[in-house]
């Protein structure tokens, strides 16, 4: 017998010796676990591509759902929306029509972008500016650049502050030069700049270009963050327009102070010209900016209003200037355009950085999208509803938002739902967005006030313009339509009329304000209220 048939002989004796274990429950489960796990695995590799284990790049698909827009693109592929915006604001504006173009004139080189200034003036249709000409100068700049007067040397020693609080004061009621000497002088050196910024006032269109640099360097809610509003109008880069609307004012207001009202009234109506046209600037951060201006202007429309010689055809004459100043934008429609463009391009900004990646970003482009659009399509949304909706997962599609990766993993298997980058996409769009909320809602809240205010300076005009012509005020509002209104204007918070009650001595007129509750005309220097409103002849803003 050979040694190999030795060992296979022995091998079954002891075989026969110890005869092998049955395998147990636990072992035949352990077993089938294992082989489940194992198909899983194939399953999800060859199936599905394994996209949820493998890191793999993704190529930008363009469509209305992703990237809204097609075409124009730039040098990476990804769309140029700054491009597509000024294209499309800037269309049917010549440069001679163009009110941005004349102020930029005025204020010279200090309104020009520092990022992206040769296409800023190129889109303007004007050539490089001097760096020295009599241009417009602001309080900080007279003091630093004019010859030192008395005045002059009074302004100058103040702080900062206390040169801004000496403008405002300015603004905000008649004053004789006695009152506030420094400030009369800064008006006089500005006298040439402030008529050509009247002049520019009365041109018919408003384009100011939107650069690249601006763009990405913030200005917008998705750089801003929650109650920002400070800083959005910090960004809107246009602060210059803004010192020349205080300076027409507050000139304005010393013509009144000094009896020349027929001399106010036109630098009040350009200051009020000017601020409609600065709304339209671009970005969350000019509409915001262009309502602060167009509040501080208002309120001297509203007290020189109440002047008693006021006359009838003086008062029809500012209701045909204010009716044909330049249409305050929509917030809905802000949010649709520039802060949509401007959030898609952080996300091209995160796949640029992202060569190989987990998430698919065209779908989280078109989560995002979503959510815009759901949020374009309900401007009188609440924020508290659209909070509830977020937390309750039912905010982009009818059968709520994408669920969380365990539940993703079954929809994909057995539903055929989204993979696993998708659902990264899908989840990643929800915590970006987030960022948007609370700013978006405290930006609309703000527009609308300042929308309020403006509403009610035109009442307040059609009103006092009824009284000198018929010698009392009407009993309601829909007295002044037609003859002085072609309508009359509704709260932009509940969109109903504006409460308004004839008294003996005058009236009382307002908005329901923010809360959407009739407070009695009580405004916010009252715990608890909040609404907008003039009583009789003064203002309560």
């Amino acid at each position: 017998m050979s040694s190999a048939d030795a060992n296979d002989d022995r091998g079954r004796r002891r075989s026969r010796a110890h005869p092998a274990d049955p395998p147990t429950p636990l072992r035949r489960w352990l077993k089938r676990i294992a082989w489940a796990v194992g198909l899983f695995l194939l399953y999800a590799i060859l199936v599905h591509g394994g996209d949820w284990l493998l890191r793999t790049s993704s190529r930008l698909e363009l469509g209305p759902e992703t990237t809204v827009i097609s075409a124009p693109v730039d040098a990476d592929g990804f769309p140029d929306y700054v491009a597509a915006l000024n294209a499309a604001r800037s269309a049917g504006v010549k440069p001679e029509q163009n009110v941005a173009a004349a102020l930029v004139r005025i204020l010279g080189p200090a309104a020009v972008p520092q990022g992206g200034g040769e296409y800023f003036l190129r889109e303007l249709g004007i050539g490089p500016l001097p760096a020295a000409g009599d241009y417009w100068r602001g309080p900080g700049e007279f003091i630093q650049t004019s010859p030192q007067t008395t005045a002059e040397r009074q302004f100058s020693v103040r702080t900062e502050d206390a040169r801004d609080k000496a403008v405002r004061e300015a603004t905000r009621r008649p004053w004789t030069e006695d009152m506030h000497p420094d400030v009369g002088q800064w008006l006089k050196a500005n006298a040439a700049a402030l008529d050509q910024a009247r002049k520019a006032s009365a041109l018919p269109s408003f384009y100011w270009p939107l650069t690249a640099e601006a763009m990405a360097a913030g200005g917008h809610l998705s750089t801003a963050g929650i109650a920002a509003i400070d800083e959005l109008i910090e960004a809107g880069g246009t602060s210059a327009i803004l010192e020349l609307i205080e300076g027409l004012q507050a000139r304005a207001m010393l013509e009144a102070g000094s009896g020349r009202l027929d001399s106010a009234w036109p630098d009040l109506l350009a200051a009020y010209r000017l601020a409609r046209f600065l709304q339209a600037a671009p970005r969350m951060g000019g509409r915001l900016q262009g309502g602060k201006a167009l509040s501080m202007v208002g309120k001297g429309i509203r007290l020189m209003s109440a002047h008693p010689d006021l006359s009838v055809e003086q008062g029809r004459r500012i209701l045909a200037d204010m009716a044909i100043a330049q249409p305050t934008p929509e917030v809905n429609d802000i949010l649709d355009q520039d802060e949509r463009y401007a959030f898609l391009v952080m996300t091209f900004q995160a796949m640029q950085l992202q060569k190989n990646h987990v998430v698919d970003f065209n779908e989280m482009l078109r989560e995002q999208n979503r959510w815009f659009n759901w949020l374009v399509n309900r401007p009188n949304q609440v924020p508290e509803e659209v909070k509830k909706q977020w937390a309750d997962g039912t905010f982009y599609t009818p059968e709520g938002l994408r669920r969380p990766v365990v539940r993703a993993l079954y929809r994909r298997l057995i539903l055929r739902g989204p993979t696993f980058r998708q659902a990264y996409g899908q989840m990643a769009a929800r915590e970006t967005t987030t960022y948007v909320i609370d700013a978006f809602f405290e930006c609309r809240k703000t527009c609308r006030v300042e929308d309020a205010k403006d509403c009610l300076t035109l009442l307040v005009v059609a009103l006092a313009t009824y009284k000198a012509e018929k010698g009392n005020y009407p009993d309601k509002l829909e007295d002044l339509s037609p003859a002085l209104l072609s309508a009359v204007p509704e709260d932009p918070f509940p969109h109903r009329p504006f409460r308004y009650s004839r008294m003996i001595d005058g009236y009382l007129l307002y908005s329901v304000g923010p809360n959407m509750r009739d407070d009695g005309g009580k405004t916010v220097r009252e715990i608890g209220k909040d609404d907008i409103g003039v009583r009789l002849l003064a203002t309560e803003d």
